[in-house]
């Protein structure tokens, strides 16, 4: 890809789950945050792309989260990313102990997405995380630049997650 270490931007929106008040967890980073403080670590998972494996999944060891589409507000360590679909059985069964809430319907039944979806065959992307610290300053969108499609303009958004060239706020 580049000599610049990637990142991944994903979206926390509660908005997302106004009248789904079972599903608000999801966005909830302090839950994710008291999680990985009993249990070391905790998924976070994003819909994967339609097409086969993204190239990036093995490049990318740093996360941020936005809260809105503007605002970036956490960044977050990453032990691991992996398709659904990688993970073998028995990793399915040992893993499970770093989903918590909602997710877990999500990982029990990967074709469900929620009350309000039936995504038949989504591979979602699985994000094992450790370490979230609230950034010094909430950053802009426009600060981080993109590293997949139109490289190296500024992104303008946020809409399940983006892969950006890692700018190391902290």
């Amino acid at each position: 890809m580049s000599n610049h270490s990637l990142a991944i931007i994903v979206a926390v929106n509660p908005k997302q789950f106004s009248g789904y008040p079972e599903q608000a967890d999801r966005a909830n980073i302090e839950l994710h945050q008291k999680h990985i403080d009993k249990t070391g670590a905790v998924y976070w998972c994003v819909p994967s792309p339609s097409y086969g494996t993204p190239s990036w999944l093995d490049e990318v060891r740093v996360g941020y989260f936005s809260q809105g589409i503007h605002n970036v507000t956490h960044r977050f360590e990453i032990i691991s990313i992996k398709q659904w679909r990688d993970f073998s059985e028995d990793e399915k069964k040992t893993e499970e102990q770093y989903v918590v809430g909602s997710r877990r319907n999500i990982w029990r039944n990967p074709a469900y997405y929620g009350p309000r979806t039936e995504m038949k065959g989504l591979s979602m992307i699985w994000i094992k995380t450790k370490k979230i610290n609230e950034l010094s300053q909430p950053r802009k969108c426009n600060e981080f630049t993109k590293a997949l499609t139109n490289k190296g303009e500024p992104l303008r958004f946020i809409r399940n997650y983006a892969i950006v060239f890692d700018p190391s706020f902290h």
